[in-house]
């Protein structure tokens, strides 16, 4: 890789480059010199809402950790069977209602009078 960069451009290029780019991006010792030469420039602060509306500690769920016990047992089989029945009773309810306002849809649209021209 480094005989392409020799071909193609010089490594001090590369290097100012790669330190230029630096320079734009997070808090780092490279920014802070940028921003004092006049490179960069100073990141601006939040308005006040926007402040104010942020939380001071953000609590991120965790990623691979077991989650916490809810406290409840699982359903059993008769409270399943009891919600499957309640939501099949709510779907065929629902079914019925697309039923009806597609009905309603499908009447033809009222006609403009027609006028007989003026003789």
């Amino acid at each position: 890789m480094l005989g392409i960069l020799r071909k193609s451009t010089s490594v001090p290029t590369f290097l100012f480059i790669l330190l230029t780019c630096a320079g734009c991006a997070g808090n780092s010792p490279v920014r802070g010199i940028a921003v004092a030469t006049g490179f960069a420039a100073k990141e601006n602060p939040s308005a006040d809402f926007v402040s104010q509306s942020r939380a001071e500690v953000l609590d991120y769920k965790p990623v691979g950790v077991k989650p916490p016990d809810r406290g409840h047992a699982p359903l059993s089989k008769d409270e399943l069977e009891k919600l499957k029945g309640n939501l099949d009773k709510r779907r065929t309810s629902n079914e019925a209602e697309a039923a009806t306002a597609r009905a309603l849809g499908n009447t033809p649209m009222a006609q403009p009078p027609v006028i007989p021209p003026l003789e």
